[in-house]
């Protein structure tokens, strides 16, 4: 009698486990709609980036500012001082894309979900992609546990030959974030800085110093 209720009981909690399951797949399915595919385009200007940068300098003054978080005259004199240093030239192309990691929700087998648990509790992988400025996936690198950092990631996706990640030519780089390197070819921030526009908002500010 004991027995049967104990496989009652088993497959009961299997029924709930499962139902869970389905019950959070749905729950990212929808939370992807709502972010990828029913959505308001925020950047959605016709002009290219050339054509934009011209349109803030001839334009009112508070625009450049609240783009780029600097007056018209610091922006023009930042460029004359880059280009007169050799460090920037007019050529869209030095920059080939942006590399990231993303969270992605995965699914993992109970003696394993604790390392795939993410800062979000929630069981996920953490997956480099790099992108080209047209919008197109380049490199995709899957597999890392959700409590791995970003840093190590890009380290496995670029040490293995077998990945064949597409390394920038010399003199040419990625764009990425402070979670990475700052090397020769993969371009970061400086760590500690303020880079967001909400962080600057507000009285005294301001950005100070060249970093």
């Amino acid at each position: 009698m004991s027995t049967r209720n104990e496989d009652n009981h088993s497959d009961s909690d299997s029924d709930l486990e499962e139902m869970a399951h389905h019950m959070i797949i749905c729950m990212h399915i929808y939370e992807y709609w709502q972010s990828y595919v029913d959505r308001t385009t925020c950047h959605n200007s016709v002009l290219s980036g050339h054509e934009y940068v011209q349109e803030l300098l001839n334009g009112h003054p508070d625009r450049i500012y609240d783009s780029f978080r600097m007056d018209k005259h610091v922006f023009q004199r930042l460029c004359y001082t880059l280009e007169s240093l050799n460090l920037l030239q007019n050529d869209r192309h030095k920059c080939i894309g942006a590399i990231d990691g993303t969270h992605v929700a995965a699914w993992a087998p109970a003696q394993k979900q604790t390392s795939y648990r993410g800062r979000k509790i929630l069981i996920t992988q953490n997956v480099m992609c790099a992108c080209s400025f047209d919008m197109m996936f380049t490199f995709v690198y899957t597999g890392w546990e959700g409590t791995a950092n970003d840093s190590r990631v890009f380290i496995d996706a670029v040490m293995r030959p077998e990945n064949e990640f597409p390394f920038p030519d010399e003199g040419y780089y990625y764009v990425v974030d402070a979670g990475y390197s700052n090397v020769p070819g993969f371009l970061a921030p400086y760590r500690g800085e303020r880079y967001h526009l909400r962080d600057y908002r507000g009285p005294r500010r301001a950005p100070r110093g060249p970093m």
